[in-house]
């Protein structure tokens, strides 16, 4: 049986991997690595250049910050994304998005 985490992550320059559970993760800080296994995950993070996969899964992303790259994996991924430069990608699957902010790059599979 895999562990669910529950993750409070305040700094710069962290990797945090998750495994299969439904994962949560709250971050603030700057080019940090977050990834997550195949739960349904929650990720919120606030901060500039970070990294961030949801993985498979139904994941809930937030994300307030530049330059930022976003990635829900399939699934039915819910995305709320404020802030300028970032770049969003999801695989298969019916995603949700809203987005506030300028310069910002979408990518979506089909679904």
């Amino acid at each position: 049986m895999a562990t669910k985490w529950n993750i409070d992550l305040d700094g710069d320059n962290n990797t945090v991997f998750t495994d299969l559970e439904d994962d949560t993760i709250n971050a603030n800080g700057s080019n940090n690595q977050i990834a997550t296994g195949d739960g349904d995950d929650a990720i919120d993070v606030t901060g500039d250049s970070n990294w961030m996969d949801g993985g498979n899964g139904n994941d809930d992303i937030t994300v307030s910050g530049n330059s930022n790259f976003i990635s829900g994996g399939n699934g039915q991924n819910t995305f709320d994304v404020t802030g300028d430069s970032n770049f969003l990608g999801s695989g298969y699957d019916d995603d949700t998005v809203a987005l506030q902010g300028d310069g910002n790059y979408v990518n979506t599979a089909a679904g």
